[in-house]
């Protein structure tokens, strides 16, 4: 393990990262970008006001504060290529690339991908725009069906239709919100409790 280490992100999961990271004996520092009220002069856990969304600026802070290892939680960033860019300066990082983080960013590469390995999924459909979506789900979707935005959607993405209906409703809601793809999935199993 690395003396110093840079984990990114400010939620939760950061936060949780860090302190098992402080709690290595190898350890000496752990660097938060941007860090929360909880990780701010922890232990050996410090908030940081570098700018996470500038790689090459980022890649020269962990030069200059010697940080051996970089640990990106947040999706957005990981999507936005932060480790293949941090490792092409010689930077260490833990995440994965841009192309692997994908999975997480795109349902619809997410979907093509299991579709394309044989890896069992729900029957899904994108639509570019929700009357499309709508046509589709009024001749093709005979129940409930799950309709969700294509890209990442901090956890918001996907909203349970119980008919026709509010599927279409919910493809209109979803555009409005999210500009990237609208997504259909069939359901498998609903239980309505």
């Amino acid at each position: 393990m690395a003396e110093r280490v840079l984990a990114i992100g400010s939620g939760g999961r950061e936060h949780t990262l860090a302190c098992k990271l402080a709690q290595s004996p190898h350890t000496q520092l752990v660097l938060m970008a941007p860090g929360n009220a909880g990780t701010a002069n922890c232990g050996k856990i410090s908030n940081s006001e570098v700018s996470v969304s500038n790689h090459s600026i980022l890649a020269q802070f962990c030069k200059e504060h010697s940080v051996g290892l970089v640990v990106v939680g947040p999706e957005v960033p990981l999507a936005a290529g932060i480790v293949d860019d941090l490792q092409a300066t010689g930077v260490k990082c833990f995440g994965p690339s841009a192309k692997a983080a994908q999975l997480e960013a795109s349902k619809s590469f997410f979907k093509a991908f299991m579709d394309h390995h044989g890896i069992p999924t729900a029957h899904w459909c994108s639509f570019p725009d929700p009357q499309e979506a709508c046509s589709y789900i009024r001749t093709s979707v005979p129940g409930c069906a799950g309709v969700g935005a294509s890209g990442l959607a901090a956890g918001k993405g996907v909203i349970v239709a119980k008919d026709q209906e509010e599927a279409c409703c919910d493809s209109e809601r979803v555009s409005l919100c999210f500009k990237h793809f609208r997504l259909l999935y069939q359901i498998i199993d609903l239980i309505i409790i």
